[in-house]
């Protein structure tokens, strides 16, 4: 597409570029066209900022439609940037954001985070990061900014941080610079090791699903009264210490880990606001009746409230079953218990997950593996109508609540309105 097009597509879909509902998309190999065609108007390399040339430059045809086109890119607010097959960024090769000032949410697939400059940049804007399969450590994100080798300074607007299917293993202290942060997706990252979440200030949403961990992590203070939802499904777990401490969660997921005993369960009990708990696939259900004794160990006060225990709602028989077993809040295992829990449970391969109301990933590892954007990838750009996976909503009592809501993608392609070969003067982009 050449820049006359590219430019004319803009105009025509102007209201949607504008809109913080949509993203654009771009693949890298279009985003260094385009800019190394803004070097007929821009000097970049002279200066750290863009500065528009004097008059006299302003000779080719295309350059209205170059100054429109950084304009635009200059106002959007999502980017969803993606490497083709086959066009895998060489080594020590840079992407630049310098051109995107205005952006709130910033989605890479299959793209290094160390590739990218001007990350630091937009550190005072962005709501929602999204890396798939381009992270190896998390200071490379939020203290480093890819290849601007930036310092910590706090990311003071980002709610929104979905890290899922990246090689991880492990995590640092510059969650500390997330003050404001209300969702982490790290599932699918290979965790074996996740104490680091003691830096995060605080969370109202943390996926932790399918990873290695064999223990809870802890969080800050101020985390542990924030979280609503956790997801740990398909991990390690034998027993579940330190949950008594996070009693403000309704949304709980366990499924396929290795909890066996039904004492594991016990800190549940301190949990008085959960209305979604989720176990299935652990060792403790294969017993015919985990049903009502799982049941028996809820907090008296979920009695009150409706209640979905693995897909199915309480009924009024199960209802007057709540809390007779209830270890009282604040109790945790004995030493003892906890060396028979750990003994008990070998660590075995996770069982493949039930598809159920709070674990709906990003992407499946297979999708992860070969994401490309469906029809419009013979597009050099488009727009996505993308809406956040997960929404939270003050309740009456001033705490975040989760509020589920169906996703609903919409691709509107830029395409060229013209079939006709553009003019000797068009400087082509693709």
């Amino acid at each position: 597409m050449g820049v006359c097009s590219l430019a004319t597509a803009f105009r025509q879909s102007a209201h949607l570029l504008l809109d913080q509902q949509y993203k654009l998309l771009l693949d890298t190999w279009s985003l260094g066209e385009i800019q190394e065609a803004f070097s007929l108007i821009l000097e970049i390399e002279q200066h750290t900022n863009f500065h528009v040339l004097p008059p006299n430059h302003r000779q080719h045809s295309a350059i209205p439609h170059l100054q429109f086109i950084y304009d635009r890119l200059q106002k959007i607010f999502g980017l969803r940037l993606w490497a083709k097959v086959g066009q895998s960024l060489p080594q020590n090769e840079t992407i630049s954001l310098r051109c995107f000032r205005n952006l709130q949410a910033l989605e890479l697939l299959h793209i290094p985070v160390t590739s990218l400059k001007a990350l630091q940049t937009l550190r005072p804007t962005l709501r929602s990061v999204i890396i798939v399969k381009g992270l190896t450590r998390l200071s490379d994100l939020f203290i480093r900014c890819g290849a601007d080798k930036a310092g910590e300074f706090a990311w003071e607007q980002l709610q929104e941080a979905v890290l899922a299917h990246n090689s991880l293993y492990s995590l640092d202290h510059s969650l500390s610079l997330l003050p404001n942060l209300k969702i982490l997706d790290l599932s699918h990252c290979e965790l074996e090791d996740a104490s680091a979440l003691e830096y995060l200030p605080t969370v109202s949403l943390l996926d932790l699903s399918h990873n290695q961990l064999r223990l809870l992590p802890r969080l800050s203070p101020t985390a542990t009264y924030s979280l609503i939802v956790l997801i740990a499904n398909n991990n390690l777990f034998s027993h579940i210490s330190g949950l008594h401490e996070m009693n403000n969660i309704e949304e709980l997921d366990l499924r396929d880990n290795v909890l066996s005993l039904k004492e594991a369960l016990s800190p549940i009990g301190a949990l008085p606001h959960i209305r979604v708990l989720k176990i299935s696939g652990n060792p403790i259900t294969w017993d015919l009746n985990y049903r009502s004794q799982i049941i028996r160990q809820l907090n008296p006060a979920t009695a009150n409230h409706k209640v979905v225990f693995d897909d199915v709602p309480l009924t009024g028989q199960e209802y007057d079953e709540v809390g007779m077993h209830a270890v009282p809040a604040g109790s945790s295992y004995s030493p003892e218990l906890l060396s028979s829990l750990s003994s008990l449970c070998s660590p075995v391969n996770p069982i493949s997950p039930a598809h159920g109301l709070i674990s709906q990933p990003l992407y499946s590892p297979e999708e992860a593996d070969l994401i490309q954007l469906d029809p419009v990838d013979s597009q050099p750009a488009s727009l996505v109508n993308d809406s956040a996976p997960v929404s939270l909503k003050n309740s009456g009592n001033g705490q975040p609540r989760r509020k589920s809501k169906k996703k609903r993608t919409r691709h509107i392609a830029i395409t060229d309105p013209d079939n006709e070969d553009m003019d000797n003067d068009s400087i082509h982009l693709a």
